[in-house]
């Protein structure tokens, strides 16, 4: 497959490092508030950013899904957080909106507030809130956790069952029956902003028709979305525990002059090119069309598991300078390991790429 980027490609990439370095400054003033701000909002806007992937003929940049996994990563490298809300806009909001036939206008000037899985984790197509008909409109009821940039003041997309099937509703900022519980203290990734959100009789408009076939065939532009983060963050790590083993010194010497780092850092950065190589051959299949192989599974499983092994890594470099919010590090094992923890959860992810097996076989 061949990864080389177009021009305008590369421009936009190069666009996204700046804006990257410049919110690494207020990473963790973020982190602090819990919440995805506004001047944050408008950068990624003024780029383009929320429609990156979204057709030209619908308002969007068209770039491929190889793209957008880039563009995440060099978020994820200075702020996952930012990057995890964009994924979902990109792979999860986008996908789900074009499958429906709704209009893409809402997307494409602020991030998605996606209200998508719930609390049974190990079974993402078991989707409990119920939309209600109310002659031409409906009433929401039901509870979604873990709702990514749920803590602003925008409406709601909410995926539920309505009676002909899943589709995807917009609740009103300040619909009444709509309540938003802020998540004090989640372990990571606490800049995009997560809330529980309780539905009970909100008033809801559906937004184009039922999702045919489930929320199964969406899941792999999901996955990819998780996995351009986790590489993101595995590179982080990689570079910031570089960076530290040629400055530390003992006995006279950086530390990276020791075997033990050198070997360490080049497993480090061995399991990150796997990952993201997988992430971005994912990536051209499920553009391609062929979404049911379990890609995207893979590489979310390998990019996830390659990142929390990087971070702890990472921090044995460290030392006890790894336990200390002083250095980005275990901010990097908190992210992680919240984003390994986020919906779908690592046993339908490896049932994807088992059911993947038997499509290549075929």
């Amino acid at each position: 497959m061949d990864f080389e980027l177009s021009e305008d490609q590369s421009l936009v990439l190069e666009s996204v490092k700046k804006l990257a370095l410049e919110l690494k400054k207020t990473t963790v003033e973020r982190e602090a508030r819990a919440q995805l701000d506004e001047a944050t909002q408008r950068a990624l806007q003024e780029l383009g950013l929320y429609g990156l992937t979204a057709p030209v003929e619908a308002g969007g940049s068209g770039l491929p899904l190889t793209t957008g996994c880039l563009v995440i990563e060099a978020l994820a490298r200075h702020d996952p957080a930012v990057a995890w809300g964009l994924a979902v806009h990109l792979y999860g909001a986008t996908p789900l909106f074009l499958a429906a036939g709704a209009p893409l206008d809402p997307l494409l000037e602020a991030p998605a507030t996606l209200a998508l899985f719930e609390a049974d984790r190990l079974h993402p197509e078991r989707i409990t809130t119920r939309a209600e008909a109310i002659g031409a409109n409906f009433q929401l009821h039901g509870h979604k956790p873990w709702v990514t940039v749920g803590a602003q003041n925008a409406p709601v997309w909410v995926l539920a069952m309505a009676p002909d099937g899943l589709s995807i509703f917009r609740v009103e900022a300040e619909a009444p029956g709509l309540a938003r519980r802020p998540i004090p203290t989640p372990l990571g990734l606490r800049g995009a902003g997560f809330v529980h959100l309780d539905l009970e009789g909100a008033p809801a408009q559906r937004v184009g028709q039922a999702l045919g076939g489930g929320l199964g065939p969406h899941l792999e532009h999901y996955r990819l979305g998780m996995a351009a983060v986790a590489v993101g963050l595995g590179r982080a790590s990689l570079e910031e525990a570089r960076a530290y083993a040629l400055d530390r010194r003992q006995f006279n010497q950086p530390i990276a002059d020791f075997q033990a780092i050198q070997w360490m850092l080049a497993d480090l950065a061995t399991e990150n090119d796997g990952a993201r190589l997988l992430t971005l051959s994912a990536a051209g299949r499920v553009e391609s069309g062929a979404s049911n192989e379990g890609r995207a599974a893979r590489a979310k499983v390998r990019a996830v598991e390659a990142a929390i092994q990087a971070a702890m890594k990472a921090i044995q470099i460290f030392g006890g300078n790894g336990y200390v919010r002083e250095y980005p590090v275990e901010r990097q094992l908190r992210d992680a390991t919240t984003l390994a923890g986020l919906p779908p959860a690592r046993e339908p992810d490896r049932t994807a790429v088992f059911q993947g097996l038997f499509h290549e076989v075929a």
